[in-house]
C-alpha cells in the first residue's frame, strides 16, 4: 500500500522466536504423584531464573540466582531430563510427565483494550503534520477493522471504545482527594 505522507513506517513485531512448546499430561503427573505446579515450578526455575539470596563477603554484597547451566538447556533431551520431586520425595524427569516440541511464536505480546496487538512505528514525511499521520493511520485501521470484524455482532478487537475522560476534567478531582488525603494525616 502506497502512503505518501509516511517516509518510513516500521514494526518490531516478530513471530519468528524460538520456543519450547510444553504438552504435560496432568493425568500421568497425578498418578506418579508429580504435582503441576512443581513441573511448572521446575521449569520456570531452570529454563528462567529465580532469586535465592544474597550474601556478604568482605564487605560486599553477592546475589545468588538458581538457573540451569547452559549445556543442561540446549535441546529438548535435556530440557526433559530436568528432575523435580513427586510427594513421596524421590526425583522424577519432568520427560516422565510431559513432552516438548520446537515451535515460534512472538518474543512478546504487547495489549489493547486486552487484544494482542502489533505495534507499528511511523516517520512522516517533512511538512505532514502528527495529526494528519493519525488520521491517515486511523483510516487505514477502520479499512483493515471492516475486512476483520465479525460479522456475528461479537465485539471485535478492532472496536474503538469512546474516548477517555481528558485529563483536564480529571485534575480537579486529584487535587481535592489530595488534599483530603493529606488532611487526614495531620
Amino acid at each position: 500500500m502506497h502512503m505518501p505522507a509516511v517516509a518510513q513506517a516500521f514494526t518490531l513485531f516478530n513471530t519468528r522466536t524460538p520456543q519450547i512448546f510444553a504438552d504435560i499430561d496432568r493425568t500421568k503427573a497425578e498418578m506418579i504423584g508429580v504435582p503441576i505446579s512443581r513441573v511448572f515450578e521446575t521449569m520456570s526455575i531452570y529454563l528462567g531464573s529465580v532469586f535465592v539470596n544474597d550474601f556478604n563477603i568482605l564487605g560486599r554484597t553477592y546475589r545468588v540466582t538458581a538457573q540451569a547451566d547452559n549445556p543442561y538447556r540446549l535441546s529438548l533431551r535435556d530440557v526433559s531430563n530436568l528432575k523435580t520431586r513427586n510427594v513421596d520425595g524421590d526425583m522424577v524427569p519432568i520427560g516422565s510427565v510431559a513432552t516438548f516440541r520446537d515451535t515460534t511464536g512472538p518474543y512478546r505480546v504487547p495489549r489493547y483494550n486486552l487484544y494482542p496487538a502489533a505495534e507499528v512505528q511511523v516517520d512522516l514525511k517533512k511538512g505532514v503534520s502528527s495529526g494528519q499521520g493519525i488520521a491517515m493511520m486511523e483510516a487505514i485501521a477502520d479499512r483493515f477493522c471492516r475486512k476483520a470484524s465479525p460479522s456475528n455482532g461479537r465485539r471485535s478487537p478492532c472496536r474503538r471504545s469512546s474516548p477517555a475522560t481528558p485529563r483536564s476534567r480529571l485534575r480537579p478531582f486529584a487535587v481535592v482527594f489530595v488534599f483530603l488525603l493529606l488532611a487526614g494525616l495531620v
